[in-house]
């Protein structure tokens, strides 16, 4: 009787790079099918992936009128302003000196100006963002000054 022999090898490395592509499809399809359930798209703006509904992808977009946003706290006001932000920046619709943003609070203001400086770099340092009553304190300081001169 002749003896067999079995090898057994597994080829990890053809297996992991043969399947990767397939791992990766059904991850991202895992990943489309979630946010289509929370009726959200994913975006490229100033080089990161964001995930925005389609509200807010109609405010970044919508550049030729003024806009007032009003939501609910943790809607993403912060992120669709700063993006529409960005986005007049970067098609020059008008310069960071050129574009003011108001909010109601210290640690909006803040936040808000950090992240259109994060997302838009050096120019995002030009745009004015305040309070509304710093906003309206600084109009009150310009007048009476020009009063006094």
């Amino acid at each position: 009787m002749q003896k067999r022999e079995f090898k057994y090898e597994f080829p990890f490395f053809k297996y992991y790079f043969d399947t990767a592509p397939l791992i990766f499809f059904i991850i991202l399809s895992v990943v489309y099918l979630i946010l289509d359930i929370i009726k959200c798209s994913i975006y490229f703006f100033g080089g990161v992936f964001v995930a925005l509904n389609r509200e807010q992808l109609t405010v970044i977009n919508e550049l030729s009128e003024n806009i007032m946003l009003l939501a609910s706290a943790g809607t993403g006001k912060t992120e669709t302003l700063a993006r529409r932000v960005a986005n007049i920046i970067e098609t020059k619709k008008a310069p960071g000196d050129e574009i003011l943003c108001i909010t109601f609070t210290n640690k909006a203001c803040k936040e808000m100006k950090e992240r259109v400086e994060q997302i838009v770099g050096a120019e995002g340092n030009k745009v004015k963002v305040s309070t509304f009553h710093s906003f309206c304190f600084d109009i009150i300081k310009q007048q009476a000054k020009k009063r006094t001169d």
